[in-house]
């Protein structure tokens, strides 16, 4: 289920599916391929410390809860540690932006 508003799309709380097919998930790790479009948001949820593997370059803005933002600038094949917190995610770019996302439980 996306919400569309003229030209920007939203998924809504719940409906990460989306942008997020989960690979394999167990008690310790979840294992997930990530596709946003262009200007998808994801809305703010809690995120578990992470790895990500950036497969094309792309900027991706998190939306934290106290109404404070920060892009972060992806190159192709990049990995970088995300610390866990509340977030939402926005592609801010102009490519889709991929990578694939182990979360530590």
């Amino acid at each position: 289920m996306v919400e569309k508003d003229e030209g920007d799309k939203t998924v809504r709380a719940g409906s990460k599916e989306e942008s997020h097919e989960t690979l394999f998930e167990n008690d310790f790790v979840r294992v997930m391929k990530v596709r946003m479009e262009p200007k998808l948001k994801t809305p703010e949820s809690f995120h578990y410390s992470q790895v990500v593997y950036v497969l094309n370059p792309s900027t991706i803005r998190l939306n934290m809860p106290n109404d404070k933002s920060f892009e972060l600038r992806y190159k192709k094949n990049e990995v970088r540690w995300v610390e866990e917190g509340s977030y939402g995610e926005e592609n801010v770019g102009d490519k889709i932006y991929r990578s694939i996302v182990v979360e530590l439980k």
